[in-house]
């Protein structure tokens, strides 16, 4: 039986909840969007006492900054996978967490092909209903 009125409980990894502070860092104000190339793709656990996430390091003409995808099981079960050498374009909110800049992917574009990460306002994807689907 479920209650309308007991508040929903997250299933997903530690920290990655819509209404987390990690998630709550993505400011739809400072969305960039920026070409370059994978140097490699990583875990990362973003802020401490967090699950573990995917980021990339990006090498743009003018920096390498760290890409954040999602929790492990989100970018896991994309259609399209981001490898090291991939050509891409990233569209995301730049932040700082903890204390160093990094991107939040909303999506990345790989040739024709776009993996989605977050919505428009930056309200991720992994916690939609398909999330119990791990």
């Amino acid at each position: 039986m479920i209650r309308a009125d007991f508040p929903f409980q997250w299933r997903g990894s530690r920290g990655w909840e819509p209404e987390s502070a990690y998630c709550r860092l993505y400011d739809a104000r400072r969305v960039v969007t920026l070409k370059g190339v994978v140097q490699r793709v990583e875990k990362v656990t973003p802020l401490k006492g967090m699950g573990e996430g995917i980021h990339l390091m990006l090498k743009t003409e003018a920096e390498t900054i760290p890409v954040h995808l999602g929790p492990i099981w989100y970018v896991k079960k994309q259609p399209v996978q981001i490898q090291a050498r991939d050509l891409i374009e990233v569209t995301g909110s730049r932040v700082p967490c903890d204390g160093k800049p990094v991107i939040l992917a909303a999506h990345i574009q790989k040739g024709h092909e776009i993996v989605k990460f977050r919505e428009v306002k930056g309200t991720p994807l992994w916690g939609g209903v398909e999330r119990h689907q791990r």
